[in-house]
């Protein structure tokens, strides 16, 4: 196996938020393995005069 990086996405798919502004969208795996492959979404709202989404 040589030292270089490899090309390839990753076996399972981390903690991650998207947002546009205003939607926020977070998803995270709940399991992940050879057979079965699920992701939890939450979709929330961006507040101006809160500090964190309304989910």
């Amino acid at each position: 196996m040589s030292g270089r990086a490899s090309n390839r996405p990753p076996l399972s798919p981390k903690e991650a938020w998207i947002s546009d502004g205003r939607k926020v969208l977070h998803f995270r795996p709940s399991r992940w393995d050879r057979w079965s492959k699920r992701l939890e979404f939450t979709v929330g709202e961006l507040l101006t005069d809160q500090p964190v989404p309304l989910l």
